[in-house]
């Protein structure tokens, strides 16, 4: 079934946050895959892109943690709703 397919690779989606795995996201982010992010003039790219994207997050907060709390999957579709809880880094004046 393919949303059982659906539900396991956003499992593997969140083990790709949580970890950054290279591996994982040459597995899971498309090559033409487009991330627009606040502040940057251009947008990521690829998996290189999400992974710059995710050490972007642990620069400001570097124990952050994803955890999948709710999913709901028909057909191709999937819903996630995720928790991100990290430490912020003191700021320095």
């Amino acid at each position: 079934m393919l949303f059982e397919t659906n539900k396991h690779q956003m499992h593997r989606f969140t083990e790709f946050i949580n970890t950054a795995s290279e591996k994982l996201a040459d597995e899971l982010i498309a090559p033409g895959a487009i991330f627009f992010v606040p502040g940057q003039a251009e947008p990521m790219r690829g998996p290189a892109g999400y992974l710059a994207i995710i050490g972007m997050m642990r620069s400001g907060f570097p124990d952050i943690k994803w955890t999948l709390e709710e999913m709901v999957a028909e057909g191709d579709k999937v819903a996630v709703r995720f928790i991100m809880r990290g430490k912020m880094l003191p700021i320095r004046w």
